[in-house]
């Protein structure tokens, strides 16, 4: 679902995010995956620079199928 505020377009999607793995002495360093609820797909991660991308454009939604 999209919409359009002031030249912006703004998403919204729906995830399931599920944490396997956190080091309590360096938080950065987690592990998990990440599903898209309308049309699916799953992808892991391995630290939070990878979970961002996964939700920005680097990682878009588009590239969860499979």
């Amino acid at each position: 679902m999209h919409k359009k505020t002031d030249s912006k377009i703004l998403s919204r999607d729906s995830y399931v995010l599920r944490i396997y793995r956190r080091d309590r002495e360096a938080p950065e360093k987690i592990a998990g995956t990440i599903e898209i609820v309308e049309g699916g797909g799953k992808i892991s991660f391995t630290n939070f620079d990878e979970l961002k991308n996964i939700l920005t454009q680097k990682g878009h939604p588009d590239s969860f199928k499979g």
